[in-house]
């Protein structure tokens, strides 16, 4: 089991800055695929935790970066890494590809409170493939 392509950067729209909290969506799908060439199809996990706050120099940027699962809004940590659910893709030239769930009920966000400074935000995130039930 593997990653076959992780894009370096998930992408939000440009959101102004407010009085209340926006959420800010992925201004494209994050193309994260794993390929499971093993006989035990399905026997891993993909999680991920974000490693720092978003800052822009040093300012830093009140959000909450979350993956929305069905009802269950899942937020990222440093302390505690979060499992993301995967499905395989339909590209009948790669066996066994599998990329995250994403769709209108499955997706990434971001909550940015009041408070923030306008600037070009980032955080590191660490995306592991856990081989294990």
């Amino acid at each position: 089991v593997k990653f076959s392509n992780v894009p370096d950067r998930l992408l939000f729209s440009s959101i102004p800055i407010a009085g209340t909290t926006i959420q800010s969506k992925l201004t494209q799908a994050f193309n994260l695929l794993v390929e499971d060439t093993t006989e035990k199809v399905g026997s891993w996990k993909l999680t991920v935790r974000q490693m720092d706050d978003f800052k822009d120099n040093d300012k830093r940027l009140p959000a909450t970066l979350y993956y929305q699962n069905k009802e269950t809004k899942q937020v990222f940590s440093k302390d505690q890494p979060i499992t993301i659910p995967v499905t395989e893709t339909e590209d009948e030239s790669s066996d066994h590809q599998y990329m995250i769930l994403q769709n209108t009920e499955n997706y990434f966000a971001l909550d940015v409170q009041p408070g923030g400074y306008v600037g070009e935000y980032s955080s590191e995130l660490e995306w592991t493939i856990v081989n294990a039930p």
